[in-house]
Parts: C-alpha cells; structure tokens; sequence
C-alpha cells in the first residue's frame, strides 16, 4: 500500500522562445520519454495540494500509465511561471514544445520536478523457531548481521577514498578594480568620486614631452626668468622668517603687558575692598 519513490529532477533550456509557447531541448533523450512525460499535470511547487490541476486525458483522475509520477513542470529562478508539455519536435532529439503563463527568455532555465517509483524485490523467509522443541528451541540462532560478524573477524568497514575529507586548498582571489562609468560619476557627489592619476612610465613621460623648437636668444629669456623668480622666491621665504620673528617678539611683548595690566587691576581691587573693610569696622 506504500509506494516508495525518489526525485526526479530534469533540466532543460529553451531552443526557441515565441509568445507563450517554447521548445524545449536537453531535457529528454528521445521521443519515447517526452510521451511518457505528456500526461503529467503541471503546477506550482509553491501552490497547496488543493490548488494543483488535475490530470489532463484522464477522466478518472488516476495515476497515469508512465515510468513517472506526477510532478511540476516549472520555469526556473522560483518565478512560479507554471508550463504544460504538448507536444514532442523531430528534431533535435528529445526536444518538445511547451506553453507557459507568460514569455520566458532564451538565457532561462526551466525545471521539471518529478517522482520515479522504485521497485523493491520482496524476499519472504519464514521463521519457525517457535514450533521447534524445547530443547532445540533455547538453542537456535538467528542469522547474524554483517556489524557482528565485522567485529568478531576484526573486518574494518571499507571505505571510498573518493567520500574522505581532504584539506580544500584555495587559491586567493584577485578581483579587478571597481570601474564606475563616465556618465555614472558625473552624477555622483565630489567626495564619492574617484580620485585618481594614471600611472606613466619615466620612459613614457620622456617620450611624450614636447620637441622643444625655441632659437638661442628665446632660451636665453627663459632662463633669465627662471633665475629671476628663484631669486624672487627666495626674497618672499626670508621675508616671511623674518616676519614670523617679529610677530613672536610682538606676542611675547603684547603678553608681558597683559600680565601687567592684569596685576595692576587686581592691585586696585585688592586696594578697594581694603578701604570697605575698614569703613565697615569703624561703624
């Protein structure tokens, strides 16, 4: 009464894609599987068992004639687009023509979910220990299990060398740097943008000077210039240490007088409330 199945998940892509309708290729090995595979009902993995669609060519709502059991033809991603198989193509093998609830794009996936039966061989093995005589009854053994019969030979349990834990070895990643469009950072803010100079080479940078095509006596004013602004470079920073010392002798100057004044104040004040006191004490 208990059917024992296992899931079967094919995948396919699709070959061409119309409004509604595509083909549908990779999924099947030949015509014969997409036949079997027509009479499946398609829904929603995502939908209850109440809102599943019934068998479609089967008045009786059975389990249909086929190696597969009824499951989900879906379009992939989880978007929930339900489809229907129609109809298998001659060309190329396996392929078939579905239709779907909505446009589907050459670049998706689609999905089909579904349940194979397996089929167990039955072994039947009666065991009449209980109809034994006494004395041959308390003296019966039951076949043992291959677990004890691996511990009293020393059997150790074999092993694939493929199913070990191997120590995973990862190269480290070198991502490209980020790269933001033109159009892209006009809009961005100034902090957000990227500030940044192309690397050039001293070769390059040589290479790419101007050729410089100026006479003699053009060469001449412009080195007579250049001396005159490193001479007059060097005026402006000696005149700039010599204002710096001056202002600090102002600053220690300026501060000297306000201590000054600052004692001469307190000196009245202290002078003042004197005379109060003593007003007060001749009263």
């Amino acid at each position: 009464s208990v059917a024992i199945v296992k899931k079967l998940k094919l995948i396919g892509t699709p070959l061409k894609v119309f409004k509604n309708t595509a083909f549908i290729k990779g999924m099947f090995n030949s015509i014969t599987e997409v036949a079997a595979a027509e009479v499946l009902p398609t829904s929603n993995k995502r939908l209850p068992t109440s809102n599943r669609l019934p068998i479609h060519n089967n008045p009786n709502n059975s389990t249909p004639s086929c190696p597969v059991m009824p499951g989900f033809l879906y379009f992939g991603h989880n978007s929930g687009i339900r489809g229907q198989i129609k109809r298998p193509v001659k060309s190329p093998e396996g392929a078939f023509r579905a239709t779907f609830e909505d446009k589907i794009l050459l670049s998706d996936i689609v999905f089909l979910r579904a349940w194979y039966p397996v089929d167990i061989p039955q072994f039947y093995n009666p065991v009449i220990s209980l109809l034994l005589p006494h004395q041959q009854k308390t003296g019966w053994q039951g076949m043992k299990t291959v677990g004890q019969l691996r511990a009293e030979r020393s059997i150790k349990l074999p092993q694939n060398p493929n199913s070990l834990h191997h120590p995973i070895e990862r190269e480290p990643k070198h991502f490209n740097p980020l790269l933001i469009p033109r159009s892209l950072q006009k809009a961005l803010p100034y902090k957000n943008k990227p500030k940044y100079t192309p690397k050039t080479s001293k070769k390059s940078s040589i290479l790419s000077r101007p050729v410089s095509t100026m006479l003699k006596k053009e060469k001449k004013l412009v080195t007579l210039m250049q001396q005159i602004r490193t001479i007059e470079k060097d005026r402006q920073y000696k005149k700039k240490i010599e204002k710096e010392a001056q202002r600090k002798i102002y600053m220690k100057k300026k501060e000297a007088e306000e201590n000054k004044r600052h004692r001469k104040i307190q000196e009245r004040r202290q002078e003042y409330y004197r005379k109060i006191a003593r007003a007060g004490k001749g009263k």
